[in-house]
């Protein structure tokens, strides 16, 4: 919360957060800082869990009147925060000098058990992130915590957002009119895997994994067509290596035959080399244990 707190802006801005129901003392500490930043802080509370019952689209309902009365938003996740003071100054100014870009983001550190573990950068310089970068760079492409864009944005993606709310589908769709101007900044911080998170429940639940995948393939052959296949030869890039996943996750839920039969020509010959890969792996690895 600090981190937002310090923000330096030549613009007035406030912060929403929402609460889910959570049942650690979340709920004391924002009504805490809304007594001490009344002007800034703004506490939503929700009257059940709706992210527990899949419903977590419908926070929107309590976010949409600050989107009617704001020309921009940034989003960042409880366990992440901010670590420059003028993150929203620098991407505020990115855009209001780019009215043909919708979206900004910038680098950012990944910590693990309170330790710097990587980074996410996808440019070494400044410059405009292309909708074919963003495609086949996946939803870790960018850190969410860094997306600062246009909130008349949101209105054309709703419906897509509403169906199934990944980050992926945002950076793309804001990424569509001119691209994603990055700033070539290290300006925020996010903690892998943090307990309770998305990823970290997807990571712990295959069924879960494998349903994540096909929404986003899902998503992605909508895209194609609404785009009279503009970006077709990146979509389908990114297509043939969510099939690869898709067949690792569905062997591992018995579930997997329809994602073979997805798989291009091209993605199937390659799945071919990739399995004689892996077995002659593990049979050089026997070997060389019993060597041992």
């Amino acid at each position: 919360m600090e981190s937002f707190i310090k923000q330096k802006t030549n613009f007035p801005f406030c912060v929403l957060v929402v609460d889910d129901c959570s049942t650690d003392n979340t709920v004391s500490i924002v009504k805490e800082y809304e007594k001490r930043y009344p002007e800034i802080i703004k506490g939503i509370y929700l009257p059940e869990n709706l992210y527990s019952q899949g419903r977590s689209s419908e926070k929107d309902i309590y976010v949409n009147p600050w989107r009617k009365v704001s020309k921009y938003e940034a989003i960042c996740e409880g366990d992440d925060w901010w670590i420059d003071d003028n993150k929203l100054q620098k991407q505020y100014d990115a855009l209001e000098a780019h009215p043909d870009v919708d979206m900004c983001a910038c680098e950012t550190i990944k910590f693990c058990d309170n330790k710097e573990v990587g980074r996410i950068a996808p440019s070494s310089i400044t410059r405009i992130l292309t909708v074919e970068e963003t495609i086949t760079g996946g939803g870790a492409f960018l850190g969410t915590n860094t997306l600062f864009y246009r909130t008349s944005l949101m209105e054309n993606i709703m419906r897509f957002y509403e169906s199934c709310r990944l980050d992926y589908f945002l950076q793309i769709q804001g990424a569509l009119r001119g691209g994603i101007y990055y700033i070539s900044e290290c300006m925020s911080a996010y903690r892998v895997m943090a307990k309770g998170s998305w990823s970290s429940r997807v990571v712990m639940n295959c069924n879960l994994c494998y349903r994540h995948i096909c929404n986003v393939i899902k998503y992605l052959h909508v895209l194609n067509v609404e785009t009279s296949c503009k970006y077709q030869d990146s979509i389908y890039q990114r297509l043939d290596a969510l099939y690869f996943l898709l067949f690792e996750y569905g062997v591992r839920c018995s579930s997997f035959d329809d994602s073979i039969q997805r798989l291009t020509c091209w993605a199937r010959l390659k799945l071919v080399f990739y399995l004689i890969r892996k077995f002659l792996g593990r049979k050089s690895q026997r070997r060389k244990w019993h060597i041992i």
